[in-house]
């Protein structure tokens, strides 16, 4: 088996009918070059009915569960049911289109052995299966440093139109993630081959009210997405990847992160830095002088970037962290010795952010904290008195 189209599941059956018709149709699970697996992930809608049967249909292999499996544990499942070389794991509610899978199987026999993700480009319906606007076209980007870069920071192609080789999920540690486990998948076939973006269409993504996308918070997926790349950061794949680069791909691959606008919140972000530094450090590379600057111009406290890094708190390292919050003040510090500088220069950073912290305070807040610093103060006469 040369491809392994691999459907996950649940309370889909109208839907999962129109996919497996549309890949009957191209009559390519006749040959040797395509199989289809379903896993039913506990289904209630008579999704089990369905697919016994088509179950006895050439190279068509059908798995139930008995309740339902969120996210990547549910999909490593299915796929180790895969005996293709290459996956491509489309929705329960997608469509192929036309005779594309029979071309996508001749596209991928010709491929050269080092690619390891194929991204294709995707059209939308909706419920109805009419055509929508939206369009989606996988990156060009072809360059590997700034791919991967760019994959730390937002979403470059659609899971269900990428075909990914199955030896790459043999040399990872699968992350239990519940939204966003393709990007695990993107990043590391991005650190263990080559990327061939392809524009061709292949298939129909349905987008409707019932996508699981809909049903988790803004924030669990934040979460989660930081959780999968710290996750790549502490991968083996990416500590030999990352090692592998000389002071100028590095550089390349950091600028390149600088450079563009994030999905991660700010603190999610700074987490991933100090993580990269740690790496950078541990490969006695120069470059992480650019994580150190990075971090403090995105007001992380100085002394604890410095200190977690072991270097020395400079002066340039302060009046970098003092200019961030104040791009006006001047230097006419009259201070000669370097420890006097320094402790000067750390007294102004944190009495600025001191201030900015209590004009960020509503009238209410700040009573309450007037207040609580009363009750203190209060005590602490009382104590002195009691001695």
């Amino acid at each position: 088996m040369l491809l392994s189209v691999c459907v996950l599941t649940y309370n889909r059956q109208k839907f999962l009918g129109q996919l497996v018709e549309s890949i009957l149709q191209s009559q390519v699970l006749t040959g040797t070059q395509v199989e289809l697996i379903i896993l039913n992930n506990g289904s209630s809608d008579g999704t089990d009915e369905f697919i016994k049967k088509i179950s006895n249909l050439e190279n068509i292999k059908v798995f139930n569960r008995d309740f339902n499996l969120r996210g990547s544990v549910a999909y490593m499942e299915l796929f180790s049911y895969a005996q293709g070389e290459w996956i491509i794991s489309p929705g329960d509610d997608d469509v192929f289109i036309g005779e594309t899978l029979t071309e996508l199987s001749t596209i991928l026999s010709k491929t050269n052995d080092q690619v390891s993700l194929i991204p294709f480009s995707a059209l939308t319906i909706d419920s109805f299966g009419k055509a929508t606007p939206i369009k989606f076209q996988p990156t060009a980007e072809t360059n590997n440093i700034k791919l991967i870069a760019n994959l730390f920071l937002k979403s470059l192609y659609w899971f269900p139109s990428t075909c990914f080789r199955r030896r790459i999920l043999g040399n990872v540690e699968f992350p239990v993630t519940t939204t966003v486990f393709d990007w695990w998948i993107w990043i590391q076939g991005a650190l263990q081959g080559e990327v061939r973006p392809v524009k061709k269409e292949i298939i129909k993504y349905r987008v409707h009210d019932l996508q699981d996308q809909r049903t988790y918070p803004e924030a669990f997926w934040a979460l989660d997405h930081l959780d999968v790349f710290l996750r790549v950061l502490e991968s083996r794949n990416f500590r030999d990847w990352i090692a592998s680069l000389n002071n100028q791909e590095v550089q390349l691959f950091l600028d390149e992160i600088v450079s563009r606008e994030s999905q991660l919140d700010g603190v999610g972000l700074n987490l991933i830095w100090l993580k990269l530094g740690e790496l950078l450090r541990e490969n006695n590379s120069a470059s992480v002088e650019i994580v150190i600057e990075f971090l403090i111009r995105k007001s992380i406290d100085v002394r604890f970037v410095t200190q977690h890094f072991g270097v020395d708190l400079s002066v340039p390292y302060l009046k970098l962290a003092l200019l961030n919050m104040n791009k006006d003040l001047k230097w006419d510090l009259q201070i000669d010795d370097r420890d006097g500088l320094e402790r000067e220069l750390y007294g102004q950073l944190l009495s600025k952010r001191n201030l900015e912290i209590s004009n960020s305070m509503t009238p209410a807040e700040k009573k309450v904290i007037t207040f609580y610093r009363k009750i203190r103060y209060w005590g602490l006469i009382r104590w002195l008195l009691g001695k």
